[in-house]
């Protein structure tokens, strides 16, 4: 009977006691600790959340584009039979440079005219001047008169069509009259910038005003940049932002030029118009890239990207007490590149917490281990 009583009261102590040791093996496990020698070599700093400025901003959509008179399409002023250049898509070209040639018996016949009518102009005038003397002798009509001057300000309106007929085709009315005549005509570059399509090839036919080339001046790259309506009134001219390119890190700034004034009826943002601080011949236009506008500043709390970790989507950081530096979730607001802003660290006051400010990573490999 004694020993079944002993057996009992064993058994009540095992049980009573067993939760405990596992409940304190359950606390001690999520802290981390090490030497002061540890915490050197790591790199470890702790301190108080510090106050910092902190840019606030919109992370928008948007567009690379150039201005209408940045993008040139080439076509041909005649019909005719084409040689082209030897620019290949990419190529740069500059201004004045010849990108074709177009060969063809139109070109000839437009400078016989010009020439025939010139000539006729010619004696049209001077018979008009000799009927005014007439008139003023009474040795003929005035009816005489008013038909020759008709006739002669009749081809004096055609010469001076055909004569910028000529300069359209590139011709030089002056080298014409001279007898300078030529079945060919030069297709020149507007300005200078990069063949971006060719739609020609040796020896083609080519119509009137059909497309030969196509050129884009990217010296004068912009950003077209969606803003959502309620967000647009933050916008302001002179506001700094950034953009980068799908795929990329790299970043290149700007400044916000215009400020839209519609909304859009598709899409329900504004556009801005934002000018890139340096030009950049990579840059594409029709390259899609996100946009952090820079909208002011904001005095707040803020951890460098050493003293915080990212997982899964969430953020923690570690507070720093005698016993240890413990991991704890993160409720953080605006970044940037260097710093995220605290806005809650669980039930920790920011004001009076330790915590980690610089080796965070090696904190969170350690509590992985």
């Amino acid at each position: 009977m004694i020993r079944y009583i002993m057996l009992l009261t064993v058994l009540v102590l095992v049980s009573c006691t067993s939760p405990k040791e596992e409940n304190t093996e359950v606390a001690t496990s999520d802290w981390i600790v090490l030497s002061d020698a540890q915490a050197k070599n790591a790199g470890i700093t702790t301190g108080i959340i510090p106050e910092t400025e902190l840019k606030t901003s919109l992370t928008c959509n948007g567009v690379l584009a150039l201005p209408p008179q940045n993008l040139a399409s080439i076509h041909s002023p005649v019909q005719g039979f084409v040689t082209p250049g030897r620019w290949l898509e990419g190529d740069l070209i500059k201004k004045g440079e010849i990108m074709a040639t177009i060969q063809h018996q139109d070109i000839i016949k437009v400078q016989q005219d010009y020439l025939e009518s010139k000539g006729k102009l010619n004696f049209l005038k001077l018979e008009f001047e000799r009927k005014q003397k007439l008139v003023a002798g009474d040795a003929t009509s005035s009816k005489l008169l008013e038909e020759s001057e008709s006739n002669y300000l009749a081809e004096k309106a055609r010469v001076a069509g055909l004569s910028e007929q000529l300069r359209f085709l590139g011709l030089s009315p002056e080298a014409v009259s001279k007898g300078d005549i030529t079945s060919t005509i030069s297709i020149r570059a507007p300005f200078t910038g990069h063949v971006s399509a060719i739609k020609v090839n040796q020896g083609m036919l080519v119509a009137p005003n059909q497309l030969l080339y196509e050129i884009v001046d990217k010296s004068h790259m912009h950003v077209e940049i969606a803003v959502f309506a309620a967000d647009a009134p933050m916008v302001k001219e002179g506001q700094q932002f950034d953009i980068t390119l799908p795929g990329k890190t790299e970043k290149l700034g700007g400044v916000i030029h215009l400020v839209g004034q519609k909304i859009d009826d598709n899409t329900k943002a504004v556009n801005m118009h934002g000018h890139l601080d340096k030009e950049d011949i990579a840059l594409l236009p029709g390259n899609f890239v996100q946009t952090t506008i820079y909208t002011g500043i904001k005095k707040t709390k803020t951890l460098s990207r050493e003293g915080i970790v990212e997982q899964a989507g969430k953020f923690y950081a570690f507070i720093s007490t005698p016993e240890g530096y413990k991991k704890v979730l993160a409720t953080v607001g605006m970044q940037n590149d260097n710093e995220v802003e605290i806005l809650k660290l669980e039930d920790y006051d920011l004001a009076t917490t330790k915590v980690v400010l610089a080796g965070a990573y090696y904190l969170n490999a350690g509590g992985e281990e």
